[in-house]
């Protein structure tokens, strides 16, 4: 038989979407056109009442929440979106991303209320040095992933706000950071969203201030020219988990 799920959450490729692409086909493009097969889904799958989403905040700036909106209304879902971003919830980054909910029974997502908890306390050693390829290659997969995942926080609000009315948080202050470890000294008001694309091998080489809002380079220009010899330096996974507000080794 095949499964009969009831909801479906995810969020769809926004490589076509991004400001970051400006020439970008948005929902016709080769990959943010994944929304469509989340479409086929729920029409294939009649028990899907419920579609949670994310994407980056950029979709409601253009027509595409219109035709995501419209897409789902034809097919008898009622449909709400939210943007937010991190910081609003105390996170030193920004991150704004577009969180949408189609349903076609509210009254059934009332009866689940999502929590989260504040995780940005401490603040763990954010540059390690690494020993062999195995610990690079983990490093990389581990920090990919907090590239690619979303600020729980934002999502159970999102949700929360979408489903039960509550009020967004207007927190949106800037931390005054002061990081210490053996290696690194920094006072920032905000660091750069993690990418799920980092070049970890080579981080080394990002001399440019032209990419100053790559997180590498925030770190690399506010500890200056001293370690930038050094080949085996390189973001913590357990720096990103803390960004992002994970817990300590989620992603190991």
């Amino acid at each position: 038989d095949k499964p009969k799920p009831d909801m479906i959450t995810g969020g769809f490729p926004c490589q076509d979407i991004s400001s970051a692409n400006k020439t970008g086909k948005g929902l016709d493009g080769k990959r943010s056109s994944l929304f469509y097969e989340i479409i086929r889904i729920c029409d294939e799958i009649p028990s899907v009442q419920h579609v949670f989403l994310e994407n980056v905040g950029r979709i409601v700036t253009t027509d595409i929440i219109n035709v995501i909106k419209k897409t789902f209304t034809e097919r008898g879902f009622d449909f709400k979106y939210v943007v937010l971003t991190a910081k609003q919830f105390g996170a030193p980054h920004t991150r704004r991303r577009c969180f949408m909910i189609a349903t076609k029974n509210f009254a059934v997502l009332k009866e689940v209320r999502l929590t989260w908890e504040d995780r940005w306390g401490d603040i763990p050693d954010n540059m390690i040095r690494v020993n062999s390829l195995e610990e690079k290659n983990e490093m990389k997969y581990r920090c990919c992933l907090c590239g690619n995942s979303v600020v729980p926080a934002c999502v159970a609000s999102a949700y929360n706000h979408m489903v039960h009315g509550e009020t967004l948080p207007t927190l949106n202050i800037k931390l005054n950071i002061w990081m210490k470890s053996d290696y690194i000294e920094i006072c920032k008001p905000l660091w750069a969203t993690p990418y799920a694309s980092f070049n970890l091998y080579k981080p080394y080489k990002l001399k440019s201030y032209r990419s100053t809002c790559v997180l590498f380079n925030q770190i690399w220009y506010s500890i200056g020219n001293e370690h930038r010899r050094t080949t085996e330096w390189t973001i913590n996974p357990q720096f990103l988990e803390w960004m992002m507000g994970y817990p300590n080794d989620y992603t190991k």
